[in-house]
């Protein structure tokens, strides 16, 4: 019954990123497939996405340790710096971790592509 329940919570967790990335970036984050889950011995998942049609994105959480990276080649990851939201049971914890997320990725986005996708628009405010 556990490894099902561990299960579950990984998708759970999946669902809870996916609509916090739909509520910080609206349309601009699509093409969510939920890779790995694993159940047993230690619950971990992997959900691939795409950001600002420029990154391809991965969010990996195993064994309590979380976090993103943008990928380049199937086995090329760069992580990206997060602050430190370490507990994702706590209220609002998921919006806050996505926000700095977006924080991340737009420094490494040209404003030039964001400006030419419309999705400069109320970000300088």
């Amino acid at each position: 019954m556990d490894e099902v329940r561990a299960g579950s919570q990984m998708r759970d967790l999946c669902r809870e990123v996916i609509e916090a990335l739909q509520q910080v970036f609206g349309n601009y984050a699509k093409g969510y497939v939920i890779g790995v889950v694993v159940e047993a011995p230690y619950p971990s998942v992997e959900l691939d996405f795409e950001l600002y049609g420029y990154f391809p994105v991965k969010f990996g959480y195993d064994r309590g340790i979380f976090g993103f990276a943008i990928g380049f080649q199937q086995a090329v990851h760069i992580p990206l710096p997060m602050r430190d939201d370490s507990d994702l049971e706590e209220e609002g914890a998921v919006v806050r971790l996505i926000e700095s997320l977006r924080d991340a990725v737009l420094l490494r986005i040209p404003d030039k592509y964001l400006e030419s996708i419309g999705a400069r628009d109320g970000l300088d405010a």
